[in-house]
């Protein structure tokens, strides 16, 4: 088989295509300081990213479900023990205003 100076010329021609693809995505790299750009750079990469991300997602929202319940559970707390002192107040009271009419009565 004879290798014609065609051949050879799309050969070197192909290569260098491949280089300058190459390089330009070792660029793009270095200018984004990301190793992926696009999903088709690593599909497996680009999923574990995503999953990373949903999961983040999952976590924040946890951590805001749980500082709201707090926040509730305090002020739940507060205005029963608030409650706990008008009823006890309101039950002196009774028991004062009870013992006055029933001392009366004797």
């Amino acid at each position: 088989m004879r290798v014609t100076e065609n051949s050879n010329y799309d050969l070197v021609r192909e290569s260098i295509r491949r280089s300058k693809e190459k390089m330009e995505g070792l660029q793009l790299q270095s200018s984004t300081l990301k190793r992926l750009n696009q999903p088709s750079d690593d599909p497996v990469g680009a999923a574990k990213i995503l999953e990373m991300r949903s999961q983040k997602l999952k976590n924040d929202q946890f951590q805001m479900n749980a500082k709201f319940a707090e926040f509730f559970l305090k002020h739940s707390e507060e205005a029963l023990a608030e409650l706990s002192e008008v009823v006890g107040r309101a039950r002196e009271l009774a028991l004062s205003y009870a013992s006055a009419i029933g001392g009366g009565k004797s």
